[in-house]
């Protein structure tokens, strides 16, 4: 059991850190108040969250795709956008 924490633990820091690195060095980000507030109402909540669980999955050009919630604009939603919501929930702007 121990293990297995040991490991979810180092996964979600190598998750947050290649989105940390991603984030870094992809200059075409969309332009946000605060990172995470897919919806600009000045803070990252769960109406980002509700936002970004309906583009789960979806890459550019499909229909559920929403730009604004593809946070590392790498053109998919996926656990990368997740990692950078969730670094800045809460914040307000």
């Amino acid at each position: 059991m121990r293990k297995a924490i040991s490991l979810s633990i180092f996964v979600l820091i190598a998750t947050v850190g290649l989105a940390i690195l991603i984030r870094t060095v992809n200059p075409s980000y969309h332009s946000y108040t605060i990172v995470g507030d897919i919806n600009g109402d000045g803070v990252v909540d769960s109406g980002d969250l509700g936002i970004l669980g309906i583009a789960w999955g979806s890459h550019s050009g499909d229909s559920n795709y929403v730009p604004a919630a593809d946070l590392n604009s790498d053109g998919n939603i996926n656990a990368f956008d997740f990692a950078l919501l969730s670094m800045h929930w809460g914040q307000r702007g």
